[in-house]
């Protein structure tokens, strides 16, 4: 009998870092949050794998950096929803951050 392994392939993004975010006033803008990913291989194994981030839909003064997942929130944004994608090898995740604006 003879036992092989498949090469590992990504699976499963998981996306960590805050779901809600607080508008911030002209003073504080603006206001950064960082995101991380955690990927995995089809036997639930960690892979350190290149990461590239992005919004789903543009959204004023929202702004989030391809390389880091660094999420830029500036006093222009409007309050809603966003929702931050991270994908690696053909794989894609999708994280939804609720934008608070006080009046």
């Amino acid at each position: 009998v003879t036992i092989e392994k498949a090469e590992p392939e990504v699976t499963n993004i998981i996306i960590d870092g805050a779901s809600g975010i607080n508008v911030p006033t002209q003073k504080n803008s603006p206001e950064t949050t960082d995101y991380n990913a955690v990927i995995k291989d089809q036997y639930g194994n960690v892979l350190n794998k290149d990461v590239s981030w992005s919004l789903k839909t543009p959204a004023n003064g929202i702004s989030i950096n391809p390389e880091t997942g660094t999420l830029q929130v500036t006093n222009q944004a409007d309050a809603g929803t966003v929702v931050v994608m991270a994908s690696s090898d053909g794989m894609q995740q999708e994280k939804t951050v609720t934008i608070d604006k006080e009046e």
